[in-house]
């Protein structure tokens, strides 16, 4: 019998006594400085040292310039791909097991699929829910772009067994009381054959 190698999963940056609200004030996208670029180094060191390498490791991180030039040098030490999230430009990270989901045998994030579409510049705002039925997830989009599109722009981002087979496009996505995305409602209309939509 076979044991599945342990799992560890990381973000940066270390939480900030700061409030985060859209973009981060003037320094949102530069990069890192010279004693940055080594303290990005040291960080990936220490992961490395304390991390066994038979652990398989997920890195999430915020987009940010600066958190993300610090990614990329964990990555690298990782051999791995970080996943660009523009939540975690907050103070905290409220981490969840169903963000990680299995699609067509490869274990894909919800965050990563969102990250991809809203690279595309015509994409206001992306939410995935994760199913764990054959279904896979279902990511919901404000767009203007077809769903076709979409999955056009999708497969130039991401590998194509991580492509969902369900692509909804909606003018605006529901915000809860919160000011933040309804991931319930999101989820109440799964099942919802109405719509814009793309299935492969």
């Amino acid at each position: 019998m076979t044991r599945d190698p342990p799992e560890h999963r990381c973000h940066t940056p270390p939480t900030k006594r700061c409030r985060v609200c859209a973009l981060v004030g003037g320094w949102h996208d530069s990069d890192l400085t010279s004693a940055g670029q080594k303290a990005a180094a040291e960080i990936a060191r220490v992961l490395r040292a304390a991390i066994p390498k038979d652990t398989q490791v997920d890195l999430f991180s915020s987009d940010l310039r600066r958190t993300a030039q610090t990614a990329d040098q964990v990555a690298e030490v990782f051999g791995v791909r970080p996943i660009m999230d523009r939540r975690l430009r907050a103070m905290y990270f409220h981490g969840r097991r169903d963000d990680l989901f299995e699609q067509r045998g490869v274990r894909t994030s919800a965050a990563e699929i969102e990250a991809a579409a809203l690279r595309a510049p015509e994409v206001r705002d992306a939410a995935v829910v994760p199913s764990h039925d054959r279904r896979g997830a279902v990511p919901f989009v404000a767009t203007a772009l077809s769903p076709d599109e979409l999955v056009r722009r999708l497969h130039a981002e991401l590998e194509a067994a991580k492509i969902p087979a369900v692509c909804r496009v909606l003018p605006r996505l529901p915000v809860g009381s919160t000011g933040k995305t309804d991931r319930t409602a999101l989820r109440a209309l799964v099942d919802d054959t109405g719509g814009d939509g793309h299935r492969a």
